[in-house]
């Protein structure tokens, strides 16, 4: 950057030395982090000791617009499977950080709201699976999971293999090109 004098001639623009100054907002929560690294530990920690792994979590702010309720976490988003051309406003691309928000167990009974979010799924032998629900069979616990990325079939699990299931809330995203 620089600015034109009287006489022509270009001088360079004094840089801002202002750095980033955290505040501490009320309208922020600290959530623990399960990284790429942490996701294997995350299926055998969570029915055990969830509040000891989350401690050693590292927590990172999400802007809210008021105080929430329940347990949340952010999971970074591995793959490509929720990749979609034909909703690319949907897509949800490797890297990504994702709120999300436990969905009690003794909730999952009378049914998953599966038209109004997308879902992180803990399996007992999957893994961590970010999926669409699009069929739900309350008799039997059938779910059937749908990838936005239209190469990866339909996947069906049962409700009694899952360890946890949660809302997707809300989604950070960097602006680096990869």
């Amino acid at each position: 950057d620089s600015v034109n004098d009287t006489q022509g001639t270009y001088t360079p623009k004094p840089k801002s030395t202002q750095e980033a100054i955290w505040t501490d907002y009320e309208t922020f929560m600290l959530v623990p982090l399960v990284g790429k690294r942490v996701q294997a530990g995350f299926l055998s920690n969570w029915d055990t000791d969830r509040d000891s792994f989350e401690d050693v979590l590292p927590k990172i702010p999400w802007e809210v617009d008021k105080e929430y309720k329940g347990r949340y976490l952010t999971f970074e988003v591995t793959g490509e499977s929720m990749e979609s051309e034909e909703e690319p406003y949907d897509s949800l691309f490797e890297g990504d950080l994702i709120l999300c928000r436990e969905v009690q167990r003794h909730l999952w009974k009378s049914g998953l709201h599966i038209n109004k979010w997308d879902f992180v799924i803990a399996h007992k032998t999957e893994g961590l699976l970010v999926k669409r629900i699009v069929e739900q069979n309350m008799e039997t616990g059938e779910l059937v999971l749908k990838s936005l990325n239209s190469r990866f079939p339909l996947q069906k699990v049962y409700m009694d293999d899952l360890i946890a299931v949660f809302n997707v809330i809300d989604v950070k995203r960097s602006r680096r090109r990869r």
